[in-house]
């Protein structure tokens, strides 16, 4: 899916970041950022410089995640999140994030590169349970996470020293 986010000319710096729509009305995303780790940061954020910053959160003016002009973004406190969250706003579960305008969770895989929307959820374990089947059925799982690269590739866990025979 294509879309085009509105910036400020002084913003081109935003290039150097891929950026994703996760779903067809989502803010564009990225999981690049230096301080993102592996999260989907969005471009509202980075522009006003408070990705990794607890309780505070971008805000478009005029409601649309695409526009992201100085003019009409502002940073702002955080709502309580809903109850169900636990009071967290990021899933403790890979391929899941938490979508507060449209109250649920969603669950995402990654293919050749490109996201693979998976659905909303209400449940958090759902959403991650639909996120890991769908990974496992397309082999893009990494079960185990100390590899510095972010697991085992398609293995199904670690390398085995080899045996004495």
């Amino acid at each position: 899916m294509v879309g085009y986010a509105t910036i400020d000319a002084r913003s081109q710096w935003l290039r150097r970041f891929r950026w994703f729509r996760l779903t067809p009305d989502a803010a564009p995303v990225t999981f690049n950022h230096p301080a993102a780790r592996g999260r989907p940061v969005t471009m509202a954020e980075v522009l006003l410089d408070i990705v990794g910053q607890a309780g505070v959160v971008a805000h478009h003016r005029n409601g649309d995640p695409l526009d992201n002009r100085a003019s009409n973004l502002r940073a702002v406190r955080a709502d309580a999140p809903p109850a169900e969250t636990g009071g967290r706003r990021r899933s403790a579960y890979r391929g899941v994030l938490w979508d507060p305008e449209g109250e649920s969770w969603v669950a995402y895989g990654l293919a050749a590169g490109r996201y693979v929307d998976l659905g909303r959820f209400d449940d958090e374990r759902a959403a991650a349970t639909a996120a890991r089947e769908w990974a496992v059925e397309n082999q893009s799982i990494h079960l185990e996470d100390d590899h510095r690269a972010g697991g085992f590739g398609r293995a199904l866990g670690p390398p085995r020293a080899p045996r004495d025979e």
